[in-house]
């Protein structure tokens, strides 16, 4: 990181450089009130020009950048407005979640008068009354209204009307969720990735029948997501790529292939409820996601199946995968620090084993190699990124990727295992396992 000082910036930059190079100090940088940087001073400077060095990484190198550009600007703030909100919503975010809560019962109405007649009706009476006591029971016991109590309202209206699957978005409409219901009755909420599995076998199939597959097509996901995808992809003979994390990089893949003619675009997602699948778009849309998981859904029925049969029956065939992300917290002034220093470690001790399970391939993005068998060879066709990848003997992988925004690790563990209780299981194990190894 290169500073250049102002002129009057220069003359005290020199003394203090001077005073710290005699003896033997550092000169530390604050943001807030906080550490950022500790630099240690090697010679004194004169000439308003200085230089720190010794960072993990380029992007360590960008954020001490940009937090030095934003202390040096003079800016005054003048308030324009001032809301306080507490922690229940807003009240007018409360009042557009009802609005919507309301257009939604109506839509419902509409639909179950309209199929099933006076059933319908009775139903939908039914739906009425058990809404107007749920409401009720909120104002008589004063209870918060939370976006969570929200979640869970609908989810019980899902029930009440006997749905089999239930679609949510983000408010910016970009991720989607779902929750299907299972032979028991019991809803079940899918991960992002057993989502783009579902209809990444649904896609393939359809266009099987249809014979409008052929092997250009391309599946697009990111280093962090789910492996059984491209597992499936593969079944198929279709092409599959793996990018960085961050749904830009799916973007320029997308523009990549239409710039080479190379392929055709079959979707693309990240773990994180992101997916895209026409790329008129160059980012994950929660629209598209929707109306591709409710065509699952009626695939599934018509074959008189629920969802979660459907990934069942998947899993049956490829074998189970599940995967979980969890943060390791690094807090205090030295977070920052502590991460750089276990990732280089990391590089420099290369892991044999995690959880009793033999480390066969390492792939680290910021060294750009892949390690198997002790030899190097070059990881090509990604940026440079802080992110070291394993692959175990069991099929099991983990990956590391320092925040860049908050002082955490995020962990990222894959495993496939005969049934979904031994694969939560052993996910739960791999990542006690990461969080004992990175104290």
């Amino acid at each position: 990181v290169s500073l250049t000082l102002t002129d009057a910036g220069r003359d005290a930059f020199a003394e203090a450089t001077a005073k710290a190079y005699q003896s033997g100090q550092s000169i530390g940088i604050y943001y807030d009130g906080d550490f950022i940087s500790v630099p240690r001073v090697s010679a004194v400077i004169t000439d308003g020009r200085a230089v720190i060095n010794g960072m993990s990484g380029f992007e360590e190198a960008q954020k001490l950048a940009s937090q030095i550009r934003i202390g040096g600007l003079k800016l005054e703030l003048e308030e324009l407005r001032s809301n306080v909100v507490g922690a229940q919503l807003g009240e007018e975010a409360i009042q557009t979640s009802l609005k919507a809560g309301a257009i939604g019962l109506a839509l419902i109405a509409v639909f179950m008068i309209a199929v099933y007649f006076v059933p319908g009706f009775a139903s939908v009476l039914a739906l009425l009354i058990y809404t107007i006591l749920m409401v009720l029971c909120l104002n008589m016991f004063e209870l918060t209204l939370t976006l969570p109590g929200i979640a869970g309202i609908i989810l019980s209206i899902g029930m009440a009307v006997d749905a089999n699957v239930i679609i949510a978005t983000d408010p910016d409409a970009d991720r989607m969720g779902a929750a299907v219901r299972k032979s028991d009755g019991d809803f079940q909420v899918l991960t992002g990735n057993q989502i783009a599995t579902l209809m990444a076998y649904y896609l393939l199939v359809h266009m099987k029948e249809n014979g409008t597959l052929s092997s250009d097509y391309e599946l697009v996901t990111s280093v962090v997501s789910s492996a059984l995808p491209f597992k499936i992809a593969d079944d198929f003979g279709i092409k599959t790529k793996h990018v960085l994390t961050g749904f830009k990089y799916i973007g320029e893949e997308v523009d990549r292939m239409n710039k080479e003619n190379d392929g055709k675009f079959l979707m693309g997602f990240e773990e994180s409820y992101g997916y895209l699948f026409k790329p008129f778009a160059r980012d994950k849309d929660a629209m598209q996601g929707a109306l591709m998981f409710a065509e699952v859904a009626s695939y599934y029925a018509s074959k008189g199946m629920t969802v979660f049969d459907g990934l069942q029956e998947i899993w049956q065939k490829y074998g189970v995968a599940y995967e979980i992300t969890k943060a390791i917290e690094m807090p205090g002034i030295g977070g920052q620090k502590k991460m750089a220093e276990l990732m280089s470690k990391l590089r420099k001790e290369h892991l044999t084993e995690i959880n009793d399970a033999k480390v066969v391939k390492i792939q680290d993005f910021e060294t750009q190699e892949t390690i198997e068998d002790g030899k190097k060879t070059p990881l090509t066709g990604f940026p440079k990124s802080n992110v070291l990848k394993y692959f175990l003997d069991d099929e099991t992988w983990v990956a590391l990727r320092p925040s860049g925004t908050e002082p955490v690790i995020k962990a990222y563990v894959g495993v496939n295992k005969k049934d979904i209780e031994t694969a939560e299981k052993a996910a739960e194990e791999y990542q006690d396992a990461l969080a004992n190894l990175l104290k």
